[in-house]
């Protein structure tokens, strides 16, 4: 079955300002992708279940700084989308507690777009 134009989609929001390394950006994207399906399967069960049958689109999208992520948080909180931010422990290449991702979703693309719009793919 095709995804409709309207699919739900789960965005992962990546600062750019960072320099993460791209294990490091992987494993960020994981946290926020396995937060945000964990916490939609209890506040959004049906988006869930509809993003999970339709083969879980995912996109890791680029912002340049915490601001873009708070601004981001925010707008998600307003519009009742399921989000997860994720600080990062401070094992590795950040500082521990320093906010790397924001994941948003699984929404439909019409929900995501206003918090999505303008931003290019990591």
């Amino acid at each position: 079955m095709p995804a409709s134009s309207d699919a739900p989609t789960l965005a992962v929001l990546v600062r750019q300002d960072l320099g993460m390394g791209p294990g490091k950006v992987a494993a960020q994207v994981g946290h926020a992708a396995v937060g945000c399906s964990l916490a939609s399967r209890t506040a959004a069960a049906h988006r869930f279940e509809r993003w999970r049958s339709e083969s879980g689109r995912l996109l890791v999208l680029a912002v340049t700084d915490e601001d873009a992520l708070r601004h981001r948080q925010e707008q998600a909180e307003r519009l009742g989308v399921v989000h997860k931010a994720v600080r990062d422990a401070g094992r590795t290449e950040v500082p521990a507690g320093t906010w790397t991702v924001l994941g948003l979703g699984p929404a439909p693309a019409s929900v995501l777009m206003p918090l999505i719009e303008g931003l290019s793919t990591y």
